[in-house]
């Protein structure tokens, strides 16, 4: 009998329609997956790099991109010998400036133009102001009484920043690296609850040996969707950082040429460059690290959820020792951004000192200045270390402690967790190495969050010095003499 008239006879023919629309579904899938394992053609609009070594991103397959089996062949060389600057390939087409700058500034210029619309009206409105309380003198009963008017109370329109432009331009990047974050936080626990399952497993030695085989396989295929998801948020984030130092870099350079007489009296070339080479790094930096400032939360929130499911209110003995790390880390997150600021502006000094130095070599040789010029670059050298020196210190406590919060949970919850009820709370095999598999996740997160706000600190330091120079007046640009020479 036919598999046809076996499912007709038992009265459901809609089981065959089923069964044969899965059959040709399931053929189609294996085709599907089978045909991505071959290169795709390029996509029109993105065309390769016209340099001599383009990358091979765009040339692969999906499998070879999820895996970056297109990178061995470097790695490879590179173990073999050092890297030249010929092995390195160019830039993928929309990551090179003439492709990055322009999106930027499309969303930067008009909140620079409305900066500077209303630093116009806040200068004509002082100045009215000036001009209708000026001193007067006046003569009441014989004396002579002054007034002065402390003019007008408005503040001044502050800088526009460049952070929400930089969200604007690269939106769709950040919401791709907040879903790979999340998925990659979601899928964290999904051991702990398998470990779980295979103890259960080794305890009970009536079943069958295949549960077994399935609970430890899929240990393994999360372990490794949870290493490619996180490797793909790494890479779209990296390739962010990148980016948003190229647009910064060039807006930083355009500003440069632009500034007024005013203006570039008081930004030295010192300065401008330590503008591109260290703020700008910090924000490159920063892309790495900030969706952990929700992530770390998500991941404490869930390990204490289900660490409360284990050990039960035990929980809160731990939860107390992070809540009380607050204020202290709090404390030390406010001294490193004023230390932050300090050190910045000795660096400007210094660099400063060393340009005018430099310009003004062949006075200073002809004179015998160098002692008293050294002095001076080393009293400022010296200063700045004292600051680093202070940073470092709070730096190594913020570390410190949240280092040792993992260990002080994990020792506080379960001590209190026997203690409370020592007949029936026992350290089974199955609460210990749970528990200890959450607190590891739990480790992460909190050993992280010194590093975070190191680096929020030096990312809102940089924040202000950028947007401060990005928003300095410019030279009028009906001044300037367009036309080319001709000979």
């Amino acid at each position: 009998m036919t598999l046809e008239a076996v499912l007709l006879q038992n009265g459901h023919p809609e089981d065959f329609v089923r069964f044969v629309l899965y059959m040709i579904w399931y053929p189609l899938v294996v085709v599907q997956f089978l045909a991505s394992c071959f290169a795709d053609h390029p996509i029109p609009h993105a065309e390769l790099s016209k340099e001599h070594n383009p990358c091979p991103e765009l040339r692969t397959s999906f499998l070879n991109q999820i895996t970056f089996q297109w990178f061995t062949g470097l790695a490879i060389l590179g173990n073999k010998r050092p890297l030249e600057s010929e092995d390195l390939w160019s830039l993928n087409d929309h990551d090179t400036s003439k492709s990055v700058v322009p999106d930027f500034e499309k969303r930067w210029l008009p909140a620079l133009r409305r900066y500077n619309v209303a630093k116009q009206q806040y200068n004509a409105k002082q100045q009215r102001a000036v001009e209708f309380n000026h001193e007067e003198v006046q003569i009441v009963d014989g004396n002579r009484r002054s007034s002065k008017s402390a003019g007008s109370t408005s503040k001044p329109p502050e800088h526009p920043s460049v952070l929400w432009p930089l969200f604007k331009t690269y939106k769709w990047t950040f919401l791709a690296g907040l879903i790979f974050k999340l998925t990659f936080d979601l899928m964290q626990f999904i051991s702990p609850q398998l470990l779980r399952l295979l103890i259960s497993f080794i305890e009970h030695k009536e079943r069958p040996l295949w549960h077994g085989i399935v609970i430890a396989s899929l240990m393994f295929i999360v372990a490794l969707l949870q290493s490619m998801i996180l490797h793909q948020y790494f890479h779209k984030m990296f390739r962010l950082g990148m980016n948003i130092r190229s647009v910064l870099t060039a807006a930083v350079f355009t500003k440069s040429l632009r500034l007024s007489n005013a203006e570039r009296k008081n930004r030295t070339v010192g300065e401008i460059v330590n503008l591109m080479s260290v703020d700008i790094q910090r924000f490159q930096d920063m892309t790495t690290f900030i969706m952990l400032f929700w992530s770390a939360p998500l991941q404490v929130t869930l390990s204490i959820v289900f660490l409360w499911q284990i050990l039960g209110p035990a929980v809160l003995a731990g939860l107390g020792v992070l809540i009380a790390m607050v204020p202290l880390n709090s404390f030390l997150s406010i001294k490193m951004r004023k230390y932050q600021v300090e050190q910045m502006k000795h660096k400007d000094d210094r660099l400063k000192m060393m340009s005018e130095i430099l310009n003004g070599m062949k006075v200073l040789k002809l004179y015998a200045w160098e002692p008293s010029m050294e002095k001076m670059v080393l009293d400022i050298r010296k200063k700045e270390i004292t600051v680093l020196k202070k940073l470092a210190f709070l730096n190594a406590a913020t570390t410190l402690s949240w280092a040792c919060a993992p260990f002080m949970v994990a020792v506080l919850t379960f001590g209190v967790y026997v203690m409370v009820d020592p007949e029936n709370n026992i350290l089974t095999p199955q609460i210990t190495f749970v528990s200890l598999a959450l607190f590891n996740i739990l480790r992460f997160p909190l050993a992280i969050f010194a590093m975070i706000i190191s680096q929020a600190v030096q990312c809102v330091v940089s924040n202000k010095r950028i947007k401060s120079f990005l928003s300095a007046e410019e030279m009028d640009p009906s001044l300037v003499d367009r036309t080319s020479a001709t000979s």
